[in-house]
C-alpha cells in the first residue's frame, strides 16, 4: 500500500475531515489534498513513517483496549506525533519504525521516549491516554540520585 492509500484507510477509520487530518499530521490542508489526490506523488519520509507509526497504533488498537473514538480525539487534541509518543511510551509501535521515525529531524524527539513514563500535556484527560499504560523500561530507572549535602553548624569563637 501507497503513503496515499494509508492516508486515505486512516483518515476513514477514524472519521477524519481533511481539516483535522491536516492538523493531526501538522501540515497545511493543502498538503493534505495534494497527498490524497496525486497518489502518484511522493510523500516526504516523516509523513510516510509516521502513517506507519499511527496505523501500528490502530493495529493494536483491540488489543490496548482502545477504540477508534479514542484515537480520534487524541488525534485531534495531540496530532498523530502525540499519539505516537505515548504508543512508543506503551510500547505498542515497534523499535524499529520508531528508530526510523526519530532519525528524522522533526520527529528526532521520539527517540528520546525510551524511559518516558506519563501521559503528554494538556491530554492525560483523553481516554486514549487513559487506557494505554505505559510499561516502565527496566533497564533505565531514571536518573541517578544526588547526595543531599548535609549542612553543619561552626560555632564562631568570639
Amino acid at each position: 500500500m501507497n503513503a496515499s492509500d494509508a492516508i486515505k484507510e486512516i483518515q476513514t477509520k477514524l472519521g477524519l475531515d481533511q481539516q483535522e487530518l491536516a492538523k493531526a499530521l501538522g501540515v497545511s490542508p493543502a498538503t493534505v489534498h495534494r497527498m490524497l489526490r496525486q497518489a502518484d506523488k511522493e510523500i516526504d519520509l516523516e509523513i510516510h513513517t509516521l502513517i506507519d507509526c499511527v496505523a501500528e497504533v490502530l493495529n493494536n488498537a483491540k488489543a490496548s483496549g482502545l477504540t477508534l473514538e479514542d484515537i480520534k480525539n487524541a488525534a485531534i487534541k495531540t496530532g498523530f506525533a502525540g499519539i505516537v509518543a505515548r504508543g512508543a511510551t506503551a510500547g505498542i509501535i515497534s523499535q524499529a519504525r520508531l528508530g526510523l521515525l526519530a532519525s528524522a529531524t522533526r520527529f528526532s524527539w521520539i527517540g528520546a521516549l525510551g524511559g518516558v513514563v506519563g501521559a503528554i500535556t494538556g491530554a492525560a484527560a483523553l481516554s486514549f491516554f487513559q487506557k494505554i499504560q505505559a510499561q516502565p523500561d527496566e533497564a533505565s530507572p531514571g536518573p541517578p540520585k544526588r547526595p543531599v549535602a548535609k549542612k553543619t553548624s561552626k560555632k564562631r569563637n568570639s
